[in-house]
C-alpha cells in the first residue's frame, strides 16, 4: 500500500470518510468504505505500479501512473513502459479512463521511477513532482509552461519529497489566519 486518501464530500460514488486506497506493487487500486469493511470498487491498470490515486471532482478520481516494469534480472533494469509516467483519470459516470496530459507528460519526459505526485489546478493545468529526478513542473494539456530544480552545486540537485502547489485562493483560505512571526 502506498497511497491512502480519504472523500471529503459524499457523491453518488462514494460517501464522506471512504478511502481510495492505491497498492502500488499489484497496480491495483480500490474503493474502500471502513464503516462496512467493504470494498466497493477495485481496478487494475492500465497503469503500472501507480503512486497516488486522488478524488478530482464529484464523479472522477485521478491516479499517478508511474508506469513502470520492474526487473528482478540485475543486468536488466527497470524501464517505463512508454518513456514517461502518465497520469490517468477514472469517471465512475462513464466508466471510462482517459489521459489528457499524456503530449505534455511526453514532451517533458517525466519519469520517476517511484514516488510521484499530481495536482490538477482550477484551470486545468497540471502540477507534477518527478521525485526521483527533484523537479516540480507545470503545464497543460499539451505544453510545459515552468519547471523548477533546485541545483546544489554542479551535478547535484536537492531531493524534493511530498511538494504542493498552494494557489492563492486556498492560501487565503487556509493560511492567511496563521501568524508566521
Amino acid at each position: 500500500m502506498n497511497s491512502i486518501q480519504p472523500a471529503l464530500t459524499t457523491t453518488k460514488y462514494w460517501q464522506k470518510g471512504d478511502l481510495l486506497i492505491s497498492l502500488r506493487h499489484r497496480s491495483t487500486i480500490f474503493l474502500y468504505r471502513l464503516t462496512t469493511n467493504k470494498i466497493l470498487w477495485l481496478k487494475i491498470g492500465p497503469r503500472l505500479n501507480q503512486h497516488e490515486g486522488s478524488f478530482i471532482d464529484s464523479t472522477k478520481i485521478g491516479i499517478y501512473g508511474n508506469d513502470l516494469i520492474r526487473s528482478s534480472v540485475v543486468s536488466k533494469p527497470d524501464f517505463l513502459i512508454s518513456g514517461h509516467n502518465e497520469v490517468y483519470f477514472y469517471d465512475f459516470a462513464s466508466d471510462k479512463v482517459t489521459t489528457p496530459y499524456t503530449e505534455f507528460l511526453t514532451k517533458s519526459k517525466v519519469s520517476t521511477f517511484s514516488e510521484g505526485r499530481y495536482k490538477v489546478l482550477d484551470n486545468g493545468d497540471l502540477f507534477v513532482e518527478e521525485t526521483n529526478f527533484g523537479r516540480l513542473l507545470r503545464g497543460d494539456k499539451k505544453h510545459e509552461i515552468w519547471s523548477f530544480v533546485d541545483r546544489v552545486s554542479k551535478g547535484k540537485i536537492s531531493y524534493l519529497g511530498w511538494c504542493r502547489y498552494i494557489s492563492k485562493k486556498e492560501f487565503d483560505e487556509k493560511y492567511s489566519k496563521i501568524n508566521f512571526n
